[in-house]
């Protein structure tokens, strides 16, 4: 006949031998989701700060150029004209004029479709606010235009950005139909003098 404490024994035996199990388990996740964590946190890339804004930078000076070229290839001069500074802007709306007519003025009554455009490999002048670079357009017949672009630093809000203030002399829509005085003197035709009458006396 079994007594009670040898029941009590039994299961004392019996939770104790449990525990152990139960405790290996939370062990083994613990190693498991620290594992997950540290594979996280590893693969985890963080970026560097971008570099400040500036107009001595050669791979910023870069993007902007081929940005406005591939606008210009496109067709898309409402994109190329948002690359315009503040001051650039004002000198459009002062002319009267468009982007792409200001830009292409001398392919007047020329075929103006961009083919390609592209910076030309040459030095760009440097100066202490801006860069300039001069950019070659690509037309039909083998036809090629240079363009010096100028770009500055400006601030938009609390954010810096470089843009094109520059792209060389805008003609104003009002002045194209202008007659220059010396070109109006030279298109003005000499009255002849009026015939002699028979008997008329030539004064001295």
């Amino acid at each position: 006949m079994r007594t009670v404490f040898e029941n009590t024994n039994e299961t004392e035996t019996k939770s104790g031998s449990g525990l152990p199990i139960v405790l290996w388990v939370i062990a083994l996740l613990f190693l498991v989701g620290a594992f997950a964590a540290y594979q996280i946190v590893s693969k985890r890339r963080i970026d560097p700060p971008p570099p400040p804004v500036s107009v001595k930078s050669i791979p910023q000076v870069n993007k902007i150029l081929y940005q406005f070229t591939e606008f210009v290839r496109n067709g898309n001069w409402d994109e190329a004209q948002k690359m315009l500074s503040a001051d650039g802007q004002k000198k459009l709306a002062d002319a009267k004029i468009s982007f792409h007519d200001s830009v292409l003025a001398q392919r007047k009554g020329k075929d103006d479709k961009v083919l390609r455009a592209e910076p030309t490999p040459e030095e760009p002048q440097i100066g202490d606010n801006s860069i300039t670079q001069n950019c070659v357009f690509f037309f039909d017949k083998n036809e090629v235009m240079y363009l010096p672009l100028t770009i500055v630093m400006e601030k938009v809000g609390d954010q810096d950005r470089l843009a094109i203030s520059s792209w060389g002399e805008i003609t104003n829509k009002t002045d194209k139909d202008k007659t220059k005085p010396e070109e109006a003197k030279a298109t003005t035709s000499k009255q002849p003098d009026a015939p002699k009458q028979d008997g008329e006396k030539t004064k001295k």
